[in-house]
């Protein structure tokens, strides 16, 4: 009996354990979390029986050792699962959750570079002690039971399936948001996550059926209003990531300076207001997801990664009126799946650095602003048709401790008070990037005032800056209720002098624009809108409509005949080969390939193979030509194929090529590498020939450029990043290793170096 008494002590401590680890190291104080199981032991009682259903299992196994190792593995998840929620929790203000699991990569991705300040030696310590302990099992634990303990397993398999069913996300009234990093502090992070997503696989709408669907899509359909706009305005929807003003920072800090002059002098010509946002310094894609559908996201679910379906949203209604939907977000489209999910949304385009050449300036860490809306403006010069462009900015986006922009950049520190290092630095560095954000609007806006055709911009926030709990909680902003919640939006027209103020939810925030504008004919943008100006949030139609679109069987969609997928999705814009551009040096001919979008990125195709030279050699035999772009190693976009009889065709229907001559005898040369046992050696210009695209003629002979890596023998050449000639000659060439031997070469041979412009 005493023996019993032992082994259930020894089972309810072991279940103690990877909870005691898990929350220790989500607060980084063993202290904290015991107080926590004391403050909260109902929370607490329920994560630990899970555990002790966890330990029950192992008894599944005779082996003592084997129970040991998968004990130990089991602690060693614990503290890793620990780690993740501590750092989460620090930088994004919510727990680690079971949909995570879909984010890995990208996780990884925004850590790298963004300066988040994370011990990696914790994670390396946790993986240590799980190695030594495992190890120690190996050795000393060598007894067997008699016989497999099957009641218990199954004990712990009663336990592990019920406990969870316990779990409750305490959701207020309404639609009130509830803050997880809240939720999380106090029913611990394990109980958060489980209970999140049971919210999640619970989100089934009462009475869903396709009867039920249809007669309230019929209902609301009879409501709708219809389009009484004189016009159609081009429509800019700008996502500022991570933008509140400085009326909202002043709620935390005393400035003594003025941010944004010229925002603060556009506002009375603006409607303005704040949109009540789903997360708390971060979350970016579940704002995005709220603001172009009208569809409020699950609190506890990312809609952008758990597979989105087609669902209608701004982009495909305007779409459906003629303007062409294209979005525009100068960071990898990778993240949140953002190339499968807008062409779910039914956007004609996505540009992506994944998908253009062009050059980028850079604030910060991230592509500028003014960049971003320099592209909408050369997007809508592209088109004839009125355009949707959405804008999802970077320059804003944290964390803002990887550099000192004081230092790099000579910004200023415009407040007064006194705040630790760490937050001195987040927000000096903060309101630099919102002086960037001022001066771009500005310079935006003035173009605007004079653009042709009328355009109405609506920018809005996606949620707080990032700052971080512990600066959150230095500066007195709270971690839960609806003021952390709250960002601005404004709304600018260059026809009109708009005015007024409107709060409201992300979800409501574009049915309200297309109301205001004369064209909101949809039936559910338009219910949305007309329960705003009644004063609700939402109600049974709402809720009905919102499930059938994102989880349901979409009945409402088939009801009406709704295609919101764009089938005609491109990557990068759509891919138009206009023609070549060509000329002739020797017995090749160098070519560029026009595309109707010059900053787009491509690989060339040359008779169906990839050519990493752009030139051909003289041939009487057909040609194809053709534009490829792929992203994540699959083919995202491509033109069409050009189709030539010969080379000597294709310089025919090619236009010719701008190009100058420089002589590469008048710079002087030293000696970069002597590879004398390769045969040949390499010299460097001291002079910079640029960086455009080149051919070196040397007699009779062409010479085609490679990358600076990439030579591996004589007769080769690169132009380097400062724009200085690298060039390789075999040893038989020359008289000596003499750099002037090289430049008397070349004057011999009159070479010129071809610069394209």
């Amino acid at each position: 009996m005493k023996k019993g008494w032992q082994k259930l002590l020894i089972l309810l401590s072991a279940g103690f354990l990877p909870v005691f680890i898990l929350e220790s190291l989500v607060r980084m104080d063993a202290l904290r979390a015991l107080g926590w199981m004391l403050r909260e032991p109902l929370p607490f009682f329920l994560t630990w029986l899970l555990f002790v259903g966890i330990c029950c299992l192992l008894y599944v196994f005779r082996s003592h050792r084997v129970q040991m190792i998968l004990y130990t593995i089991l602690c060693f998840l614990c503290a890793m699962l620990g780690l993740s929620n501590h750092y989460k929790m620090a930088f994004r203000l919510e727990p680690v959750l079971i949909t995570d699991v879909t984010q890995l990569s990208e996780a990884m991705n925004v850590m790298e570079g963004s300066g988040f300040n994370i011990n990696i030696w914790a994670f390396v310590a946790a993986g240590v002690i799980a190695v030594l302990f495992i190890a120690a099992g190996c050795i000393f634990i060598r007894t067997k039971t008699e016989k497999t303990e099957w009641w218990k397993a199954l004990v712990g398999l009663v336990l592990v399936i019920a406990t969870p069913m316990l779990f409750r996300f305490q959701t207020p009234a309404g639609i009130e948001r509830l803050d997880l990093i809240h939720q999380a502090e106090h029913k611990g992070c394990l109980y958060t996550a489980v209970a999140a997503e049971k919210l999640r696989l619970s989100s089934r709408a009462e009475n869903y059926s396709q009867q039920s669907v249809e007669e309230a899509y019929q209902a609301i359909e009879g409501e709708k209003s219809a389009t009484r706009a004189a016009y159609k305005p081009n429509i800019i929807l700008v996502l500022g990531e991570s933008f509140v003003d400085q009326p909202t920072l002043s709620r935390y800090v005393d400035f003594t300076d003025t941010l944004m002059p010229f925002y603060q002098e556009l506002m009375p010509r603006c409607i303005t207001g704040t949109i009540n946002v789903p997360k708390v310094g971060g979350g970016t894609s579940e704002t995005e997801f709220e603001v172009l559908t009208g569809i409020c996201s699950r609190y506890s679910c990312n809609p952008y990664t758990m597979g989105l379906p087609p669902v209608n949203s701004v982009a495909s209604i305007l779409r459906g009126k003629g303007y062409r939907a294209s979005a525009i977000h100068w960071h990898e489209g990778v993240y949140y799946n953002r190339f499968r999910n807008h062409a779910q949304l039914g956007f004609n385009s996505l540009m992506t650095t994944d998908t253009s050449n062009r050059h980028f300036t850079i604030r910060g860490t991230y592509v500028s602003d003014q960049d971003h809306f320099d592209s909408a403006l050369a997007q809508m010069s592209r088109t004839d048709e009125r355009d949707f462009i959405f804008l999802i900015t970077m320059q804003n986006h944290g964390g803002y401790t990887y550099s000192d922009f004081r230092k790099k950049y000579g910004a200023d520190t415009p407040f007064s008070n006194s705040f630790s290092a760490t937050a001195e630095l987040n927000l000096a560095n903060y309101c630099y990037l919102l002086r960037e954000t001022d001066k771009a609007l500005e310079n935006w806006i003035t173009q605007l005032e004079e653009y042709p055709e009328p355009v109405v911009v609506v920018y809005f926030s996606d949620h707080l800056p990032p700052f971080g709990r512990d600066v959150y909680e230095e500066l007195g902003i709270p971690l839960s209720g609806d003021e952390v919640h709250r960002v601005p939006y404004f709304i600018w027209s260059n026809q009109d002098d708009l005015a007024g103020n409107e709060d409201m939810y992300a979800y409501q925030l574009m049915p309200y624009v297309l109301e205001t504008l004369g064209i909101n004919d949809d039936p559910f943008f338009h219910h949305v809108e007309k329960l705003r100006q009644d004063g609700n949030h939402r109600d049974e139609t709402y809720d009905l409509l919102s499930y059938d679109a994102v989880f349901g069987q979409q009945y409402a969609y088939r009801y009406a005949g709704i295609s919101p997928k764009n089938d005609d999705f491109h990557p990068g814009g759509e891919m138009l080969l206009e023609g070549l551009a060509a000329e002739k040096f020797g017995d090749r001919i160098y070519f560029e390939p026009l595309l109707a979008d010059p900053d787009q990125k491509y690989v060339l195709l040359v008779n169906g193979t990839e050519c990493r030279q752009n030139y051909l050699a003289v041939s009487q035999e057909p040609v194809t030509i053709q534009c490829q772009l792929s992203v994540g190693g699959n083919l995202a976009n491509q033109s069409q194929t050009l189709t030539y009889k010969s080379t000597s065709d294709l310089l025919a229907q090619a236009q010719p090529m701008n190009y100058h001559a420089v002589s590469v005898a008048k710079t002087t040369y030293e000696l970069e590498k002597d590879l004398w046992t390769k045969g040949y050696r390499i010299f460097r210009s001291k002079d910079s020939f640029g960086e455009s695209a080149t051919l070196l003629l040397a007699g009779d002979r062409v010479i085609m450029p490679t990358a600076p890596e990439n030579i591996d023998g004589g007769w080769q050449y690169a132009i380097d990043a400062d724009g200085t000639l690298l060039i390789s000659l075999p040893i038989d060439a020359l008289n000596s290793r003499s750099g002037k031997d090289v430049q008397d070469f070349f004057k011999g041979l009159q070479a010129v170096l071809i610069c394209f412009e």
